[in-house]
């Protein structure tokens, strides 16, 4: 995987990731654990990553930082909103400044809320103009605009089959989404619905 040039930082610590003005001890969240189909395989190619042999996520982002893949499908949710399913693999040692996390990477598995409102507008004030709907996903993701469905801190040698099983989780999230937005996505309790009312994502309990 190339990390190719410099961009600005991103919203870690919105995404409970430690970053090297707050350092500490980076711990694996479990998530649902092995969320996978036995029947599925998962291939990563330059720019995207295919399950059974179908493009399901295209790359959005490749720099020194991350590299973020997001999926091709937007999904509906029946409480009245739109999301999509984001991967970010993030340089640990790049992102913290930390030694222990030399060629450790971060791979998390988000669910990315369509915005609307004033976020949506403070999303693309600084965009190009006319942007299409993925890059304002991804610029969504950015900015913290994401519900963290699980992540996992890998080493390099084993980074590519950590993308594929969060990739083959993705791919069933939206038949379990209601399941992952009622769990606790801090200390404080709150749940993913309190994070899209927190944003007033149309629809969200």
């Amino acid at each position: 995987m190339g990390w190719k040039g410099e961009s600005r930082r991103h919203s870690l610590s919105r995404k409970g990731i430690k970053t090297a003005q707050s350092k500490g001890c980076v711990k694996k969240s479990k998530g649902l654990g092995k969320v996978t189909s036995p029947n599925q395989k998962a291939t990563i190619t330059d720019n995207s990553i295919l399950i059974n042999g179908e493009i399901k996520y295209n790359e959005l982002a490749d720099h020194d930082l991350k590299r973020t893949f997001i999926s091709k499908e937007e999904y509906h949710h029946p409480d009245g909103f739109d999301y999509v399913i984001g991967i970010e693999i993030i340089d640990s040692y790049y992102a913290t400044g930390d030694e222990d996390l030399k060629d450790k990477y971060w791979v998390v598995l988000n669910l990315i809320p369509k915005m609307t409102g004033e976020n949506r507008a403070d999303l693309i004030k600084d965009m190009p103009p006319n942007p299409d709907e993925t890059s304002i996903y991804n610029e969504a993701m950015d900015y913290g605009y994401s519900i963290k469905l699980r992540d996992e801190l890998a080493h390099k040698d084993e980074l590519d089959d950590h993308i594929k099983e969060l990739a083959l989780e993705g791919n069933l999230v939206p038949s379990l989404s209601g399941f992952y937005l009622d769990k606790a996505q801090n200390r404080m309790g709150d749940t993913g619905w309190d994070r899209l009312d927190e944003w007033g994502v149309v629809g969200a309990n």
